[in-house]
């Protein structure tokens, strides 16, 4: 009978410690971060901020320091807005209220690391004061210019450089202008060189258990692009893609648990070692960093 009654409370402790121990498991949860499964290297969590579903976080600048848009909580309730802070550390400078209207859902980054474009999704009177878009200073949200542009739609800045008229719109420049990522309609992401010869399809359209996503981020270098592939399925989570930006060699694909889903486009540390992928619960976006082994100097 004792005998029964031990092993009965040895499935009891097996059980309640059996949950926790799975839960810590989670990607970029502690023992996940303790033990290098995913690599991820820390989490940090921003409370009444709703991020956007594109491009949210900055490039960390020479201090360590981002900026990251979305819908901010104030006294008021959730208006557009944009935070200043560390993301490796979640070290907060200041939120700034941004002069956007309802329909507010993208920023694009300058190549100077000091701009962002903020766009809508319905253009008309994007802005509060009528424009189609607002350039600001990613230091302390101020509106550099307001912009009426008869282009519809904001997919880049507009003084960075682009693959030019003969690659679609979205294709980005890549390694110094020396490759051009190009993604397609259907879902496929393609390198070629910047002459339009082609090097390789980086993604398949359709690949099984994933969405069709070929939005990516270039590294600041210009040598690598990463993506974060969208699952569809309920045996495993969101996959962090990363690419050689020259050759088109695939460097990482980092796996991660079944409910573990980004928001934003990832993020590139400045030093290109590390990217930080933005996830969303609730009313409080956190920030994960993976480190990236791209096997370079």
């Amino acid at each position: 009978m004792s005998r029964i009654v031990s092993i009965g409370m040895m499935t009891l402790v097996a059980g309640i410690l059996g949950w926790p121990l799975y839960w810590s498991l989670g990607t970029c949860r502690p023992l996940d971060r303790w033990l290098g499964f995913s690599g991820c290297k820390g989490s940090v969590e921003i409370a009444g901020l709703s991020t956007l579903s594109g491009q949210s976080l900055s490039v960390p600048d020479e201090n360590g320091m981002s900026s990251i848009f979305g819908w901010v909580q104030t006294a008021d309730g959730f208006r557009a807005g944009m935070i200043r802070l560390n993301p490796a550390t979640g070290e907060e400078s200041r939120r700034y209220p941004l002069r956007m209207q309802n329909g507010f859902s993208n920023a694009h980054f300058a190549a100077d690391g000091k701009r962002a474009i903020l766009g809508c999704s319905v253009e008309a009177f994007c802005t509060e004061n009528g424009a189609n878009a607002s350039i600001i200073a990613l230091a302390d949200g101020t509106e550099l210019e307001a912009i009426d542009s008869a282009t519809p739609g904001v997919w880049h800045f507009p003084s960075d450089k682009t693959a030019g008229a003969n690659f679609p719109v979205g294709a980005i420049p890549a390694d110094q202008g020396r490759t051009v990522v190009i993604p397609e309609a259907g879902g496929t992401l393609r390198l070629s060189h910047g002459d339009g010869r082609e090097i390789g399809t980086l993604l398949e359209a359709s690949e099984p258990g994933y969405d069709r996503e070929n939005r990516f981020s270039v590294s600041p270098s210009g040598r690598f692009v990463a993506l974060a592939q969208r699952s569809n399925s309920a045996a495993h989570g969101d996959r962090i893609l990363i690419w050689d930006g020259r050759s088109g060699a695939r460097l990482t694909a980092i796996e991660t648990r079944p409910d573990y889903r980004i928001r934003s486009l990832l993020t590139w540390a400045r030093e290109e070692t590390d990217v930080f992928a933005v996830r969303q619960s609730n009313e409080t976006a956190i920030v994960d960093r993976f480190g990236i082994d791209t096997g370079m100097d």
